[in-house]
């Protein structure tokens, strides 16, 4: 099993490899959709949204606060797109470049003692978790739908 430490180099190898791939897109095709039903506008501003998600989790956790569970994944995942459409391209990058940072750096400064915490006490959820799972997702999803454009 990988330590937090390793996982933490994973998330920062993958973002960056996103951060790239994202970089590498064609600017006059970002509101298109290309991706199943979203543009690459929608997808990073799926991932942003998530990404605020993450953050106010683990600051929650960090001040012994509970967050608010998301019952309905769908759901949020349409209000975080949602409330993005009207942004132009720039300031959804922006957002993920700055959301980005501020995650990693959470996850880096993170107390030893809350690695392996559980964010809501009736989830299995944990910063650990939310790792594995942002790399996982980042990697499956978005870095191989962004390969298999570029690959067509």
């Amino acid at each position: 099993m990988k330590s937090y430490s390793e996982l933490l180099d994973e998330f920062k190898e993958i973002s960056a490899e996103l951060e790239k791939l994202i970089i590498k897109f064609p600017k006059e095709k970002v509101e298109i959709t290309v991706f199943d039903k979203w543009s690459l506008k929608n997808v990073v501003s799926h991932l942003n949204h998530w990404m605020e998600h993450d953050i106010l989790c683990l600051e929650s956790l960090q001040n012994g606060i509970v967050p608010f569970w998301e019952p309905d994944v769908e759901e949020f995942n349409r209000k975080g797109v949602e409330a993005r459409k009207d942004y132009s391209w720039d300031i959804v990058f922006k957002e993920f470049l700055d959301l980005k940072a501020k995650l990693i750096n959470i996850f880096k400064n993170l107390e030893l003692d809350l690695e392996n915490a559980r964010i809501w006490p009736d989830k299995n959820e944990t910063p650990r978790r939310f790792l594995e799972e942002d790399i996982k997702h980042w990697r499956d999803e978005h870095i191989k739908s962004l390969n298999d454009f570029f690959n067509k």
